[in-house]
């Protein structure tokens, strides 16, 4: 039960932040390089397969294993990862533009209606 309390605080510290220089600073004192890139991995497969980006293609251009990748996937048919979801409807564009710029010639989606 105390961890809960202090992850209650961490989230509240993090609200705190008002800018992506303070937020950015606060997570690179708390996460080394390997935390942040598999942070940063989990939320590009979110954004991926609400590109309607395939599973396989997915795990092979993150380096990541095509179980852990179709798990997400799985978890994310059943809501888990609504709050990113929400967020790559309204950045759609941005974000798929954000994506080609780090695989270049390797990012090709089907569209799909929401």
């Amino acid at each position: 039960m105390q961890f809960k309390k202090l992850y209650g605080e961490l989230i509240r510290t993090i609200e705190r932040f008002g800018s992506e220089r303070q937020g950015g600073a606060l997570l690179r004192d708390l996460l080394t390089y390997t935390e942040k890139e598999m942070i940063t991995k989990r939320l590009a497969v979110v954004l991926m397969l609400d590109l309607g980006i395939p599973s396989l293609r997915i795990s092979t251009l993150l380096k990541m294993s095509p179980v852990t990748v179709y798990k997400m996937s799985l978890w994310r048919d059943r809501g888990k990862y609504a709050s990113i979801t929400s967020l790559s409807k309204s950045r759609r564009r941005e974000l798929l533009e954000i994506l080609k710029k780090i695989f270049p010639n390797n990012i090709s989606h089907r569209k799909k209606s929401y």
